[in-house]
């Protein structure tokens, strides 16, 4: 039994693994996207034992979805002004 590796829960059923998965709205690495929100000067080491928990997984696609809306938002935006 291992622990998620965004809140150190510790893990018993559904997880996620970090290093293969793929967001569903824009399509980068969960560790890419990790990195993206903490910041690419922080260093961040993930191996493929690596899982996070199911709270977390649904938190990071929920920020996923939550910044893709944004994007299209905004090119919305920018497309109908004059």
């Amino acid at each position: 039994m291992g622990v998620c590796f965004v809140c150190d829960t510790k893990l018993y059923g559904e997880r996620t693994r970090v290093c293969s998965s793929i967001t569903t709205h824009s399509n980068v690495t969960y560790t890419e996207k990790i990195a993206e929100l903490l910041g690419y000067d922080a260093v961040v080491i993930v191996t493929p034992a690596d899982h996070m928990c199911k709270k977390c997984n649904s938190f990071l696609t929920f920020i996923d979805k939550t910044e893709n809306d944004l994007k299209l938002s905004y090119n919305k935006k920018q497309t109908h002004e004059f």
